[in-house]
């Protein structure tokens, strides 16, 4: 795998125009459920990780979309805003009824503390969908981009503005701190942001 093969799977994909602005988010409809997670399927990528899984309706598409998946499902399920013990408790007991007879590997932990867990380059992509306050994303962002291989993809969602979200500023700080010079957002509501690791 290597950052120009995946970049050219992202292009042809996503229908990006090589002059549009970043993000690119190129003219055909995409979603992270159909577009994006069928090119990990087509790259071949078979070792992932979600941070932030909650009640697993993600990681089942992920296993859908990609054969013979194994998934890091990282998420210390504890009490959140509205979300209390009893609730929390009930969305792992749910995510692991979905998740059953799947390749999937639960680390009830904080996204720091799991990424440690993990040696450099040892996934094929992460998919970040945790706190989404600013300082938080850019913690997933810092932890876990070491961590996917080159060429590999490094994803999240709900790339767009809302009520205490710092995920726009976050990703727009981190790649251009990082110089990097192409990112994507699928073309969908709450869209998900994705770049390839050079």
């Amino acid at each position: 795998m290597d950052a120009r093969t995946t970049t050219k799977a992202i292009w042809r994909k996503f229908h990006v125009h090589p002059y549009d602005n970043l993000p690119f988010e190129g003219w055909w409809q995409s979603t992270r459920e159909t577009t994006l997670y069928e090119t990990f399927a087509e790259l071949g990528f078979k070792v992932g990780a979600e941070i932030g899984v909650r009640r697993g309706t993600n990681a089942i598409v992920l296993f859908q979309k990609i054969p013979g998946l194994k998934l890091y499902c990282v998420d210390p399920w504890i009490p959140y805003l509205r979300d209390t013990v009893d609730k929390q408790e009930g969305h792992l007991a749910a995510c692991k009824r979905q998740l059953a007879g799947q390749n999937a590997v639960f680390m009830r932990m904080f996204s720091t503390d799991a990424a440690r867990e993990f040696e450099d380059e040892s996934l094929d992509f992460v998919y970040i969908d945790s706190n989404h306050i600013f300082d938080c994303v850019m913690e997933d962002l810092i932890c876990w981009t070491p961590k996917v291989k080159k060429g590999g993809i490094i994803a999240g969602h709900d790339y767009y503005h809302f009520f205490a979200g710092g995920v726009v500023h976050a990703v727009d700080a981190f790649t251009m701190a990082n110089n990097i010079t192409k990112f994507y957002i699928t073309r969908e509501k709450e869209h998900s942001f994705l770049w390839v690791k050079e």
